[in-house]
């Protein structure tokens, strides 16, 4: 141990980090014997550790460095308790609140918050702060508020000041990322508030605008409709609460956040020359909001993403591949997500008087997002080594100019980069055409349009809504498995199931089967296997947790369509897989043994050889055994189903279908 200690005394010197450097000291006093004393008074004895003086010292400076350190992390500290309360997970009195202002009102600015590298990003500024507990008081006490204007009137100075602070970004811009409680996520769970209670208020206005068009904490398609994380998405779910108190402001409203759609899509597919016209193109439709001269959003707002905004100046020139990839068309879908990120939690509010506009805009929605998910089309002439390099063949190095490889092609392309101003020709197609999965925002809009779908009582409004999803290409099934799964997700949710969610399920079936596609034998690729597994259980959630006891209703309901499934279906290992598993479920305790009879009666040739399917084959006829061990004992038909698929397996020498038919075989 002695040389261990002499070691590092050696290694100190060389120790630049001051942290690194106390805390190697200290372990060095700590291993000396010299530092350590015998302490007792004979009955009682004991070593203590009595560092030298110089480590002492070192000891106490670093302590005085935290408690210089203490204020800001207590601001972290009270930011945290606000975002708790705001979220429901923390609760506040007046007796707690007072505190929290009169700390927010000596809050200062730190004289280094505009450096990204500073604990600003950690602890907030004194925005942050104030915003937080201002979000705190008007949102959870607005009565004590109303007892105390004082406090009312700097709450709402606190919110519009940051709010008007941060006007002076692009919306462009990508400044250095706050925190998930920083100041405009307090500031979208207030504006609601202040807004509502003064609704031809400029300032309050203004600030709404401002958080519109703001780009510090851009919503990406990953948390994009998300309100726990997306700002933009946490005000609209919050100003939505106030529409009838808002009345045409918040259809005034929307129109503003789908121009900002359109107008950062411009600006980021556009020339460099396009952007300051952007931001003066949204300085004329925000103020126009704060007038109260925007006009309402109109009912085929959609049109938008194709029309060229007023008081926009055109480019000089779009580059050639811009056009004909068709990106000047379309909306940013993070900004415009975001916007309609209210919409979920009015899916179950029928009797909402704006119901119709509610579902409308729902609709647009879904047309806005599968716009370009059309009809294949055939490649261009403008793409010619595109083409080529699908039809080459398989395994081939060699491209259509003779160079080999990966490097090759890279080469051709960086030549054609710097021979003209064009994008290279044959390094990726169109936008839609590339893609084979949905990005996340699709996956959010068909989760929001399965909510509506699983609560309207209206056959005709359902189909409105789901059929676009559906009625995608046999090459875009991922679309269509992604919205059936989420009905299904969605359907699940509710226990009993309503009687709209079974309606729609049987509804889609049909379609899937008769126009779809998708459950047709002549569909060729791996389409129909997706989508169908996908009415099964929602993605991602085992069947025993989605079919429980209480769906066993549902499943007998839907008896007559499992049927139809697996004759369609079952031919495909996957397929058949599922649905055996599906059939062990608790709901399916009574229609399990009419499953059976489906089964046997399938393609047992094209799936049983499939080692899978055939552990779950083994397994449901275990489950069917245990059901006549609690008395439901099988017919006629169903027994000589049962015993066909066990003398199969024994017959292909499953072990466990051996020893279940040694041991059930004479009660059979």
């Amino acid at each position: 141990m002695e040389a261990a200690r002499q070691d590092w005394i050696r290694l100190l010197p060389s120790v630049s980090d001051p942290v690194d450097a106390r805390a190697l000291a200290f372990h060095i006093a700590y291993f000396d014997a010299g530092n350590w004393k015998w302490t007792g008074d004979g009955t009682q004895a004991q070593w203590e550790f009595r560092p030298p003086q110089d480590v002492q010292d070192l000891a106490i400076s670093e302590m005085q460095e935290t408690q210089q350190a203490a204020p800001r992390w207590q601001r972290a500290a009270a930011i945290k308790y606000c975002r708790h309360v705001l979220d429901g997970a923390a609760e506040v009195s007046a007796h707690d609140l007072r505190p929290l202002l009169e700390y927010a009102a000596g809050a200062e600015a730190s004289p280094h918050a505009d450096g990204p590298d500073d604990e600003e990003w950690l602890t907030g500024d004194m925005y942050t702060v104030r915003c937080a507990v201002a979000a705190v008081a008007l949102v959870k006490m607005p009565s004590w508020l109303e007892e105390h204007p004082p406090w009312k009137a700097r709450c709402k100075e606190w919110i519009l000041s940051a709010c008007s602070k941060h006007a002076s970004f692009s919306m462009l811009e990508h400044p250095f990322p706050s925190p998930i409680g920083s100041w405009d996520r307090f500031c979208a769970h207030a504006i609601g508030a202040l807004w509502s209670s003064a609704p031809e208020d400029h300032e309050c206005r203004s600030a709404v605008a401002i958080l519109v068009g703001a780009s510090y904490h851009h919503a990406n398609h990953h948390l994009a409709g998300d309100a726990k994380y997306d700002y933009r998405s946490r005000m609209f779910v919050e100003l939505a609460s106030f529409r009838r108190r808002l009345g045409d402001d918040f259809s005034r409203l929307l129109h503003l956040a789908v121009l900002f759609a359109r107008l950062r899509h411009i600006g980021w597919a556009g020339p460099p020359d396009t952007s300051p016209n952007v931001d003066g193109a949204f300085s004329h439709f925000a103020n126009a909001f704060v007038r109260g001269t925007l006009p309402l959003l109109p009912e085929d707002w959609p049109r938008l993403a194709i029309e060229w905004p007023a008081k926009l100046r055109r480019p000089r020139k779009w580059p050639d591949w811009v056009q004909a990839q068709g990106w000047d068309q379309g909306f940013d879908l993070a900004a415009l997500v975001s916007a309609m990120a209210w919409l979920p939690s009015e899916a179950g509010n029928l009797k909402a008087r704006d119901r119709k506009f509610v579902v409308d805009t729902m609709g647009r929605l879904d047309d806005v997002i599968l716009r370009d998910l059309g009809e294949d089309q055939e490649d261009t002439p403008e793409q010619p080594e595109m083409r080529s390099t699908r039809l080459r063949p398989q395994g081939s190095d060699v491209d259509d100019r003779g160079h080999k490889g990966w490097f090759g092609r890279a080469r051709t392309a960086f030549k054609e980069v710097m021979s003209r101003d064009t994008k290279p020709r044959g390094l990726a197609p169109s936008r839609q055409k590339s893609r084979t999965t949905p990005l996340p925002i699709e996956d959010t809009i068909a989760r929001w349009c399965a909510a509506y779908v699983v609560r309207e009582p209206d056959p005709a409004v359902r189909r409105r809504l789901w059929e676009p999803w559906l009625s995608r290409p046999p090459t875009r099934y991922y679309w269509a498995e992604s919205f059936v799964s989420n009905l299904c997700l969605e359907g699940f949710a509710e226990v009993p199931a309503t009687a709209s969610f079974v309606d729609a399920w049987k509804e889609i079936f049909k379609y899937a089967i008769r126009e779809g596609r998708w459950l047709d034998r002549e569909a060729e690729g791996f389409s129909s296997i997706s989508v169908a597994r996908a009415f099964l259980r929602p993605h991602g959630i085992q069947f025993g947790q989605a079919w429980t006891a209480e769906r066993s209703q549902v499943a007998s309901v839907l008896l007559p369509y499992w049927e139809r499934w697996a004759a369609l279906a079952m031919e495909h290992s996957w397929c058949a897989k599922d649905f055996l598993w599906m059939l062990q479920a608790p709901a399916f305790k009574v229609a399990r043994r009419d499953g059976l009879r489906w089964v046997a009666t399938s393609k047992l040739a094209q799936w049983i050889e499939d080692d899978r399917a055939q552990e779950a084959l083994v397994f449901l006829l275990q489950q069917v055994e245990i059901d006549r061990g609690d008395g439901l004992e099988l017919r006629d038909d169903q027994r000589k189903a049962f015993m066909m698929l066990l003398d199969r397996l024994v017959a292909m020498q499953n072990r466990e279908a051996i020893e279940l038919a040694r041991r059930i075989r004479p009660s059979l």
